[in-house]
């Protein structure tokens, strides 16, 4: 075979169409060939409880994965600035056990501020570089996602804040459980991250779970099982400071929710104007896409986004 062939070398090696040819520009040895997502092995230990991506330390084999495993912030810096722009873009994204970096770094539980803190500049860099923020794993999960569940120590305040500024979508569902990142932070016990995605433009009338209930109602619930001294497993150790926790929860939420029902009359108000404005007199017609059932867009995914019998009129245009 020629060896003038697209996307080999004189030893028929492929080259990523992203990575310089030329080896002294980048650490090709860093993203192995076998860093492909494989079945893992039953009861492992290092993935979220919730999707099939991760993998354990000693399963990994890529250096940058492995190091934002282990929250080395200086490994991070170290790996990426020996690489090149388009060649990081690349790193930043490559998969090994289904997930990419930054799904390892912000999965990683946080033992105290400190830490979070250390995941946070470790997601910023990632980004930075190029990373998805929105990817998401064969269950739906995005970072924002995984960032907000709890996975023992403290909840990752500012590692939720870091993915928010970047852009992580706030309405992205996990398949399983249809719950928002705001449904996991509200079941986690941490008001803080909870205000934090309420500031990102979470909605707190959006609902979810087994049990179809919003935010606000997640809150209350866990609050009313706290004071019956039903046992709750996450928030803070000790109870009077995990009832502390829902009851600030529970009032971001009601005042969330007040706030949004407000902008959804105030939308559907002016969309009303504008049709009188314009004369539309097509109002008779009733229609899947009329502003009473596409008034919010966590509406619009509970009815059924993506379907051809369900799209919102702003989404036509």
């Amino acid at each position: 075979m020629a060896a003038s062939m697209a996307g080999q070398d004189d030893h028929g090696k492929f080259h990523h169409p992203l990575i310089p040819q030329d080896s002294a520009d980048v650490n090709l040895q860093n993203i192995p060939a076998e860093c492909k997502p494989r079945p893992l092995p039953k009861g492992f230990e290092g993935a979220a409880e919730m999707g099939k991506g991760g993998g354990t330390l000693s399963q990994l084999k890529s250096e940058l994965h492995i190091a934002a495993f282990t929250t080395d912030v200086v490994a991070v810096q170290r790996i990426l600035n020996a690489g090149t722009t388009t060649s990081n873009r690349f790193r930043v994204n490559a998969v090994d056990h289904g997930s990419p970096p930054l799904v390892f770094a912000v999965r990683v539980k946080a033992k105290d501020s400190d830490h979070d803190a250390k995941i946070a500049q470790i997601a910023q860099m990632l980004l930075d570089a190029g990373a998805d923020v929105n990817y998401t794993l064969i269950g739906e999960e995005s970072p924002l996602l995984l960032a907000s569940i709890y996975g023992g120590g403290v909840g990752k305040v500012q590692t939720v804040r870091t993915l928010l500024r970047a852009g992580a979508n706030v309405r992205q569902r996990d398949k399983r459980h249809r719950m928002t990142a705001l449904h996991w932070a509200v079941v986690s016990g941490w008001a803080n991250v909870v205000e934090a995605l309420i500031d990102g433009g979470a909605s707190c009338t959006s609902k979810g779970g087994k049990e179809k209930e919003d935010a606000h109602a997640m809150a209350r619930g866990r609050l009313l099982k706290l004071k019956k001294g039903e046992l709750i497993p996450t928030g803070p150790h000790e109870e009077e400071a995990r009832k502390a926790e829902f009851e600030k929860m529970v009032t971001l939420c009601e005042v969330g929710a007040k706030q949004r029902n407000r902008e959804k009359a105030d939308k559907k108000a002016a969309r009303k104007a504008a049709k009188a404005a314009a004369g539309d007199e097509a109002d008779d017609v009733e229609s899947v896409c009329t502003e009473s059932v596409c008034d919010d867009l966590d509406d619009w995914e509970e009815r059924g986004r993506g379907t051809a019998s369900f799209v919102p009129e702003r989404d036509l245009a």
